[in-house]
């Protein structure tokens, strides 16, 4: 970030943040949309609670970027399948369109704001 950039986000005083949290269940997953434009006009950030399977899509992002946090499972992305654990962190460049995610695991996922 440029130092004008990080001048115009700064809130002195600190100014709590009203955030508006949602929570999709999608089977048995869960898919939590912790920050999204307004709140932050640049990024979204989601918590996916993969509970079995999980089948998502890109959309309009650019790109996602994902760090599992808790448990273990799979990637699947074009027939390819790779394990991924706790610590594991992965880009899904803007030529992934779809990927499924199998096991019992937490994931932290952002992705620039869609245009």
């Amino acid at each position: 970030m440029h130092l004008q950039q990080s001048i115009d986000v700064t809130a002195v005083p600190f100014k709590e943040p009203v955030l508006k949290i949602k929570t999709q269940k999608v089977g048995e997953s869960t898919i939590t949309t912790l920050v999204e434009p307004p709140i932050s006009p640049y990024f979204s950030v989601y918590k996916w609670d993969v509970a079995g399977e999980l089948s998502l899509t890109r959309g309009q992002r650019s790109y996602v970027l994902a760090s599992v946090i808790a448990g273990s499972g799979s990637l699947e992305v074009d027939g390819k399948v790779y394990d991924i654990k706790k610590g594991t962190n992965f880009i899904l460049p803007h030529d992934i369109k779809e990927w499924t995610l199998t096991g019992n695991l937490s994931l932290v996922a952002s992705n620039p704001a869609e245009s």
